[in-house]
C-alpha cells in the first residue's frame, strides 16, 4: 500500500511542478496535488564517498568491500555518515550475491534521540565503482506535515567514483563532491 501510496505522491509533487500559476488561479477547490506544489525540497547532499574493495592474496576469489559516506539533508538540518560492508566477487555485479531487489534499505548512522532515519540502498550495482543509489530520510517535519507524522523523502542517483588506487589486491574509488541528489518523493 505504501507503494501505491509513494507513487501517487511522486506523481502529484512532479506534475505540480509544471502547474501553469494561470491553472492555479482557475481553481476555486485546490486539490491535494496543488497543495504539495508547495513544497520547495533541497537535494541531498553526498561528501567524501568512498568504496574500498580488498582481498589479502591476488588467488583469494572474493574481495572485502566497504562504502563510507557522508549525508546531509538540508530540509531537516541534519546530517548521518553512511557505512555497508559486502563481499564481492569481481565478475559479480551485486554485494553478497543477492540482486538489488532483494537488498534491503541500510540504517545509517544518525542523530541519537531524535526521530531522524537515513537509509540507503543499492538498486542497482554496475561495478564498484558504477552503482545507483536509493535514499530514504524519514524524520519530524514541523514546518511542512502536523504532528505526530514524519516526512519520508525519497531520492535516487546514479554514482560514478573515480579510481584512486588499484592493483591485485585492491581497488579503491573515491568523489569528495558534493554530489547533489534531487528529492524525487515523498511519503507521510
Amino acid at each position: 500500500m505504501k507503494l501505491l501510496i509513494s507513487i501517487g505522491l511522486l506523481l502529484q509533487v512532479v506534475a505540480c511542478i509544471y502547474v501553469p500559476t494561470s491553472l492555479l488561479e482557475q481553481s476555486n477547490k485546490p486539490s491535494h496535488w496543488l497543495e504539495l506544489s508547495q513544497f520547495n525540497f533541497q537535494p541531498y547532499i553526498l561528501t567524501d564517498m568512498c568504496v574500498d574493495c580488498r582481498k589479502d592474496h591476488r588467488n583469494d576469489p572474493l574481495f572485502n568491500c566497504s562504502i563510507d559516506f557522508g549525508w546531509k539533508d538540508p530540509n531537516a538540518n541534519t546530517t548521518c555518515d553512511c557505512h555497508y560492508e559486502w563481499q564481492w566477487t569481481s565478475t559479480n555485479t551485486t554485494p553478497s550475491g543477492l540482486t538489488p531487489r532483494d537488498m534491503d534499505y541500510l540504517k545509517c548512522e544518525a542523530n541519537a534521540g531524535l526521530l531522524d532515519y537515513f537509509q540507503f540502498k543499492f538498486e542497482a550495482m554496475f561495478n564498484p565503482s558504477n552503482f545507483t543509489l536509493m535514499l530514504s530520510h524519514m524524520f519530524k517535519d514541523y514546518k511542512d506535515f502536523p504532528s505526530p507524522e514524519l516526512a519520508n523523502l525519497f531520492a535516487e542517483r546514479n554514482i560514478t567514483l573515480a579510481p584512486t588506487d588499484s592493483g591485485d589486491t585492491e581497488l579503491v574509488y573515491y568523489l569528495e563532491g558534493p554530489i547533489e541528489v534531487k528529492i524525487m518523493g515523498v511519503t507521510i
